[in-house]
């Protein structure tokens, strides 16, 4: 999966106690719902956070990943 070969390949991502998990954590009307789980030091914490972000966002943009976003329609009356 994607997501987890993006944590894999972080350096400051831990591999112990656990390695990058990326679970189906549910289902909703607009797709799937995926959550991608990582061990980091502490003070590590938002940087692993940012890069992971600007990580997979260029990852999905890679594949043309497509996202559902809802449509929102404006009237003028």
């Amino acid at each position: 999966m994607l997501l987890k070969k993006i944590a894999e390949g972080n350096a400051m991502v831990l591999t112990d106690p656990a390695t990058p998990a990326a679970p189906i954590t549910g289902y909703n009307d607009r797709g799937i719902d995926v959550s991608l789980r990582v061990w980091v030091k502490g003070e590590d914490y938002w940087t692993v956070y940012f890069d992971l972000n600007n990580a997979i966002k260029a990852g999905f943009e890679q594949y043309d990943v497509k996202f559902a976003l809802p449509k929102v329609e404006v009237h003028n009356d």
